[in-house]
């Protein structure tokens, strides 16, 4: 009987696969899928009738693999129910874990062309599989890297295993991005056991955005690197002559398309002095870019170490012999310098702009700061390095260089819906598919947002294709209230503009350059007749702390609204609000991301920004003071909460910094409220441009200067010490 029926199975499958072989992917997908799908059941069905771990089962499985290989290439295959039941089905357990390692490839293969749907169907097939700790914070990193942050938090609910501190991070940092700050609250407490206990593998620059003491964080990176201090084998071939020219190389991974590479502009490389042979060791992954093109045009030398192993970039540091390698990365972005650095490569290694803080290393030899931001007789402590502290901050502008056209008068707050506009209509094609871009991520984290409340967050992992059709099927059910059918027939009117935008329908690419113009700045009838304040930092640095003095700001200034910066998701929005008192929440407007030059135009249209207290405004300081709005900060006891108040000092504004909250309330209702005053700063604010803050030559000169300073020290065999460049 046995016989018969495997017999009968084989023969179905066999036949199954003769017409399988003749249906043509992207032609007939439907009949490959239904017909593939049989086979993979019928070979399921088999598997059990073997003997376990037989040549028989063997074959079986590697015609399972085979056929559901082939299956992933149908490019409907994620809008298939059919394939869906049958992948999540009971019969395919055996073939769990190959199949696990197969969408872990594809998931691998995906990401590489940034296939970014492919990449998430890959990741949840994975979890699906096996919901092991690995597998469920890979699945949440990519919900947290398209802002989908309810399902990132549900796919670690997938994890049930014993507890992993590598999991319970990543759930904080899904939290932070999500700004539910009594919930990181009470995981503080756990937190902070975590990190005595020396378990140091989260990310510091999580800990200051959540404002954790200086000691800790201190002693977090500390721990960090002990556990990666390498191989010291280094010799120094060169020669100690300090009239020399000094080899002095830059290494890092943001000489590509990133804020750092923006703020080195058209002109960093090339204006070092002469005294200086200039390398270029570049990390990044990827394909090379405009930003990788000018850098190379700027340098001696320009090394692509990107698909290099960290001993090959060691030995060809030490090769080029360089004199002074300059980590631009520090503990922020990509950490894999100091894989490399900590091999030590050159006499003389130093931190520099990347992350505002300590290595917490014994092979970085230097930092560089300014007085302000890291005052030596407070914050040296903080610092396993000497620091060399530039005369004015150690922040460098690119908006003199790269901006100079911006006008100095500010824009009528009411003007500015249609000022942006017409700029966008101006750049024309070279925008549109930013914009577009931009839509297409509203239209999906719109429908997310209505079919995860629908679910009440507890919904399956979906692709957007499964979650349009769910909510198409909604449409009749009487249950589902009207304004959430009323927000989904939206998203599809919107998304049916974009598709006659890609046939050339030039009336629906004005209806969406005005949706656009919507998500980035305040309508007229929000803004007109009021005072505009603005916080425009990323959402992950804002506090508890943060919005307790707004409260206190808009309930003094009555005639005010806020500009809040929020990237793509309800749920940090939802948050936020929650937090402001009643009275003032339909004051607040969340505008999302624009290009820097449509940034700095939307800027001068708010009339006081107002910083955060635990991680300030850094390069968003520099923007703000280039478009004359006065900014409002409070001086902190770490280096990222002070380098606001440093550049503010660097442009001849220190009436805008403040000691505490309350100094820095009344500084707020002060520029709104004190019109002498606020046009005192405006006054001031026009000569800033003209301030040290935005001397690029001069900036570059004192960099080179500290540089100097400490090649000198090392060649009359001196240890390294704090260096203060005049």
């Amino acid at each position: 009987m046995k016989q018969n029926k495997v017999q009968k199975i084989l023969t179905k499958i066999e036949a199954d696969k003769e017409l399988l072989q003749k249906l043509v992917i992207g032609t007939n997908d439907e009949k490959t899928i239904t017909v593939g799908c049989g086979i993979l059941q019928e070979l399921a069905t088999l598997y059990p009738l073997f003997k376990e771990q037989s040549s028989d089962q063997t074959i079986i499985k590697e015609n399972f693999l085979g056929i559901y290989l082939h299956l992933l290439k149908v490019p409907t295959l994620l809008e298939s129910e059919l394939f869906e039941r049958m992948s999540t089905s009971q019969g395919i357990k055996p073939f769990a874990a190959d199949l696990k390692v197969l969408h872990y490839q594809c998931a691998a293969l995906a990401q590489r062309q940034n296939q970014q749907l492919l990449l998430g169907y890959h990741l949840r097939k994975v979890v699906q599989m096996d919901p092991s700790a690995q597998s469920c914070q890979d699945l949440s990193q990519y919900y947290m890297d398209n802002n989908e942050l309810t399902s990132a938090l549900l796919a670690l609910k997938h994890y049930t295993g014993p507890f992993v501190p590598q999991v319970f991070y990543q759930k904080l940092y899904c939290l932070n991005k999500m700004c539910d700050f009594k919930a990181i609250e009470n995981e503080i407490p756990k937190l902070k056991e975590l990190l005595d206990e020396g378990n140091s593998d989260c990310i510091v620059l999580f800990l200051k955005w959540i404002g954790l003491d200086n000691a800790t964080v201190f002693k977090v990176t500390k721990n960090y690197q002990r556990s990666r201090e390498g191989r010291q084998d280094f010799v120094f071939k060169g020669t100690r002559d300090h009239h020399k020219p000094v080899r002095l190389g830059y290494i890092g991974s943001n000489f590509t398309m990133h804020a750092q590479s923006i703020q080195f502009g058209n002109s960093f490389f090339k204006k070092h002095n002469k005294n200086f042979e200039l390398y270029v060791y570049s990390l990044r992954p990827g394909a090379n870019t405009a930003e990788e093109d000018l850098v190379k045009a700027q340098v001696d030398h320009y090394e692509d170490c990107k698909y290099l192993s960290d001993e090959e970039v060691v030995q060809k540091i030490r090769a080029d012999q360089i004199d002074i390698i300059v980590n631009c990365n520090g503990h922020a972005d990509d950490r894999r310098p100091y894989e490399i650095l900590c091999r030590r490569v050159a006499p003389i290694q130093i931190d520099y702009l990347g992350y505002p803080g300590t290595s917490g290393s014994t092979y970085i030899d230097y930092y560089i700061g300014d007085p302000v931001s890291t005052p030596p007789d407070s914050l040296a402590r903080y610092f396993t390095e000497k620091l060399i502290l530039l005369p004015h901050t150690y922040q460098i502008t690119e908006h003199s260089e790269t901006y100079p056209d911006l006008p100095l008068e500010k824009l009528s707050s009411s003007l500015s819906s249609d000022f942006i506009y017409d700029l966008i209509v101006k750049r024309g094609d070279s925008f549109r598919q930013q914009v577009l871009e931009f839509i297409r991520k509203h239209i999906i984290d719109e429908v997310r947002y209505l079919y995860m409340d629908l679910h009440k967050g507890e919904a399956p992992l979906t692709s957007f294709e499964h979650q349009v059709q769910w909510l198409e099927v909604q449409k009749n059910n009487k249950k589902i209230p009207q304004l959430y059918l009323d927000k989904f027939a939206r998203c599809i009117t919107l998304f049916n503009q974009l598709l006659r935008v890609l046939d050339g329908n030039t009336d629906a690419l004005k209806a969406i350059y005005k949706t656009y113009v919507s998500k980035i700045v305040p309508p007229e009838s929000f803004v007109k007749g009021r005072f505009v304040f603005g916080s425009l930092n990323h959402h992950v640095k804002l506090s508890r702390k943060d919005i307790e003095c707004w409260n206190q700001i808009l309930k003094q200034v009555k005639n005010s609204v806020l500009i809040l910066f929020l990237m793509f998701s309800h749920e940090p929005q939802a948050n936020v609000l929650q937090y402001f008192d009643l009275a003032v929440q339909d004051r607040i407007y969340f505008v999302g991301a624009a290009p820097k030059w449509l940034h700095l135009q939307r800027l001068r249209a708010i009339d006081c920004v107002l910083d955060s207290f635990y991680y300030g405004a850094h390069t968003t300081a520099g923007d703000a003071i280039w478009a004359q709005v006065p900014l409002v900060t409070c001086s902190g006891s770490a280096m990222e909460s002070r380098v606001c108040s440093s550049m503010l000092y660097a442009a001849g504004l220190p009436e805008l910094v403040s000691k505490d909250m309350q100094g820095y309330i009344e500084c707020a209702i002060k520029c709104a409220t004190d019109l002498k005053f606020y046009q005192q700063i405006l006054s001031r604010m026009r000569q800033a441009r003209k301030s040290p803050l935005f001397d690029r030559d001069a900036y570059i000169q004192d960099l080179c200067s500290g540089y100097k300073m400490a090649w000198e020290r090392f060649c009359e065999g001196k240890e390294p010490s704090h260096i203060l460049v005049k």
